[in-house]
């Protein structure tokens, strides 16, 4: 019976062991490797020498069995902390055993003896992981971490930090996949770092905003008490073939702000496979622009290329075509970025009534003279709805949209907002529409308006929050478009129409002029705002109508601005402007552009109340408008006039109102009865008036009162 009982033990622990083998292959196939190098070059190795080595890198790895990826690139990190390291290289396998395999191959030491007179110094790092990414479009950034934790550091605490880090990709927008470990890569390569991080984001905007984001600065305040050493390179993916490929500065879409002469520098850079003079030209269509046919504009050297096309013309849609030319003068490598324009850029910022509430229904079309910087934080053609706040990086904007959701996890949430959505249109495309009509300017737009925001919100002290605060976010926003803009257009206030707050906003509003004139740069920035208009619903009203008198009154104290009413425009829901009237909004903008910016005299910014004069016998009352267009409409039927007293309480005495077909400029209110000596004139009053008062180029008359009668309107 012994030797059966042997030999059935001996049939179990077989049976068991081919059980437990076909559970782990599996397993043990799916651990594939990340091999993360970081070269630096003495500093009298020519590009060519370093082209060299990089080539025979990519053929060593595409002909290695085992090995499944190769991304590359020059560092490109503003953190400083490469300690002089200029190239990194992530390259994956299907499994340590291929990576070890290749790092002790024939083929290994001669690429080891091509490169090391060449190079001062080399790191190699490794990690396994369950299943690595795809490999990452041309353009994303990959974001290489590698941490030297303090000897002393208890186990928990590098737990605490790698789990912070881990939990990154569902605060922060944009950033695609995080992969991380602890080396495994045997020899010293790795000269005592430890762990080892590798990021990808969406693009170098992403990577920005990643570094100054909150949950990002708590992981580095959490790090640093136990970090000894940090080594932190970045490279962006370019395509396999290395040739010419643009990284900064032009990009589709893009609009450039022209200069005072009404030109643009159309600036440049990228990555080059060889050394060589740069030359650009412009295209319009399928012909050179006048004046832009190839020339030099700058040059390639050490594998990156920079340049710039002077006095580029307003106008466009301009393709950028861009060549390196080799040591005899032949084209080596060309490439082209479509689409650019140069002309006009303004910021859309405030509440909700900017950001777009109208039906989309009818709404404006298209142009390909206007383009809009989305929040996304990249260049599109403009098309309703312009702002997407889940798009946004910024948590003040996408937060509550996209919280503790992995990249994924926002891509679904996004495309499900895009599926649903059926409100949307606002202001800003008919604005740029009308002035590319009018003056052939092409127009860009960024989209920074946030809905239900109050002046507080907007507060510019909160600049320094970053993306955590609206005007943070918005100076982000300006600076990824390219940093200039023309003017800024703004509509809010109506989050400030409350007892506590209204009396504070004219000091608010002054002050945000004031920051927004000196962060962009431009003591005389043009900004142009909307007095705000209806709202249908019932209370005291007293606060609401003080905003829009202080928004009258607001033009006329700060200069470079201009106040456009909307009290006559219908609404889409209780408060917000309709569609159709969101396009006249935006047109009555564009007039007052076209008057202040452009010259055009023969546009007027529309009725300003000049005078109230009452009859001796008190029963009639002269309401004169200055800067009317031609004369002011309806001729009769005029409504939104009342008289008021101190309270508020309305002395409906008013009877007639119309213009006057003799003095086109002024309104004549009649009365059934003398008005009485307490009593104020005002335009618009009420939460929800009935008010047409307009001129011929449908500029509309203001709110105001209260305003005493006869006397001069101030």
């Amino acid at each position: 019976m012994k030797p059966q009982r042997h030999l059935a033990a001996l049939v179990l622990r077989t049976l068991l062991a081919t059980l437990l083998a076909a559970d782990l292959a599996p397993r043990l196939r799916a651990e594939q490797v990340q091999h993360l190098v970081l070269l630096k070059f003495h500093d009298e190795a020519n590009a060519e020498a370093r082209s060299r080595v990089t080539g025979e890198l990519e053929k060593l790895v595409a002909s290695t069995p085992g090995a499944i990826g190769l991304q590359w690139g020059l560092n490109s990190s503003p953190e400083g902390l490469a300690k002089g390291f200029t190239h990194g290289f992530v390259v994956t396998f299907d499994s340590a055993g291929a990576r070890d395999a290749y790092m002790t191959s024939a083929a290994h030491d001669a690429l080891r003896e091509l490169a090391s007179p060449l190079l001062a110094d080399v790191f190699a790092f490794g990690f396994s992981v369950p299943k690595a990414p795809e490999p990452a479009e041309p353009g994303r950034v990959h974001h290489l971490v590698f941490f030297k934790f303090k000897t002393e550091t208890p186990q928990e605490k590098v737990d605490a930090v790698n789990a912070a880090f881990a939990g990154l990709p569902r605060k922060i927008s944009g950033l695609l996949s995080f992969q991380a470990g602890p080396n495994n890569l045997a020899g010293d390569r790795n000269v005592g770092f430890g762990h080892g991080y590798l990021l990808t984001f969406v693009n170098d905007r992403a990577r920005d905003d990643y570094l100054i984001h909150p949950a990002h600065k708590e992981l580095v305040d959490l790090v640093v008490p136990v970090l000894e050493e940090p080594l932190v390179l970045d490279f962006t993916v370019v395509p396999s073939s290395r040739g010419l490929f643009v990284l900064d500065g032009l990009e589709p879409y893009r609009v450039y702000q022209r200069d005072d002469s009404g030109t643009a520098a159309i600036r440049f850079g990228g990555v080059s496979s060889d050394d060589g003079p740069i030359e650009a030209r412009l295209r319009v269509g399928r012909r050179t622009a006048a004046g832009f046919d190839w020339r030099v504009v700058g040059k390639a050297a050490g594998g990156v290329f920079e340049g710039v096309l002077e006095g580029v013309p307003a106008g466009g849609e301009y393709t950028v075509e861009i060549r390196r030319l080799d040591r005899l003068g032949n084209v080596a490598e060309q490439t082209e970025v479509a689409n650019v324009l140069v002309g006009d850029v303004w910021v859309l910022a405030g509440q909700s009534n900017m950001e777009g509430v109208g039906d989309l229904i009818d709404v404006e079309r298209p142009s390909r003279f206007a383009h809009c910087f989305t929040m996304a934080h990249r260049w599109e053609l403009a098309v309703e709805p312009l702002h997407w706040l889940i798009d946004s990086p910024d948590p003040v904007h996408s937060g509550g949209a996209l919280k503790d959701l992995d990249e994924e996890g926002r891509r679904g949430r996004r495309a499900a907002a895009r599926a649903s959505r059926t409100k949307g249109a606002g202001l800003g495309l008919p604005f740029a529409k009308e002035l590319v009509r009018r003056t052939r300017i092409p127009v860009g737009l960024i989209a920074a308006a946030h809905g239900g925001t109050s002046m507080a919100q907007w507060d510019p002290s909160l600049r320094e929050k970053g993306g955590a605060s609206l005007y943070g976010s918005m100076l982000k926003q300006v600076k990824s478009s390219g940093g200039k803009v023309k003017g800024v257009l703004w509509y809010q206030g109506e989050s400030d129409a409350s007892p506590e707050a209204a009396p504070l906003f004219l000091e608010r509003f002054r002050a945000l002029v004031a920051a927004f004139r000196k962060d962009l740069g431009s003591p005389g920035l043009p900004f142009y705002y909307v007095q705000i208009g209806c709202f249908v619903r019932e209370g005291p009203s007293q606060a609401w109508n003080q905003i829009q008198e202080l928004q009258r009154a607001a033009e006329k104290e700060i200069p470079g601005t201009a106040v456009v009413p909307v009290i006559d425009l219908p609404l889409d829901d209780l408060i917000h402007v309709g569609t159709p009237g969101l396009k006249r909004a935006g047109r009555r903008l564009a007039k007052i552009a076209l008057r202040e910016l452009f010259g055009e005299k023969g546009i007027e910014r529309g009725p300003r109340l000049a005078s109230v004069e009452l009859s001796q016998d008190r029963r009639t009352v002269r309401v004169k408008y200055a800067e009317v267009n031609r004369g002011l409409l309806p001729a009769a039927k005029v409504e939104g006039f009342s008289l008021r007293r101190k309270d508020g309480s309305e002395v409906k005495l008013i009877y007639n109102a119309s213009v006057d077909p003799r003095a086109r400029d002024t309104v004549v209110l009649k009365l059934q009865s003398p008005a009485p000596a307490d009593a104020f004139l005002h335009y618009g009053a009420g939460f929800d008036p009935l008010s047409n008062l307009t001129d011929e180029e449908d500029m509309a008359a203001p709110v105001f009162g209260p305003v005493e009668l006869a006397k001069s309107a101030p």
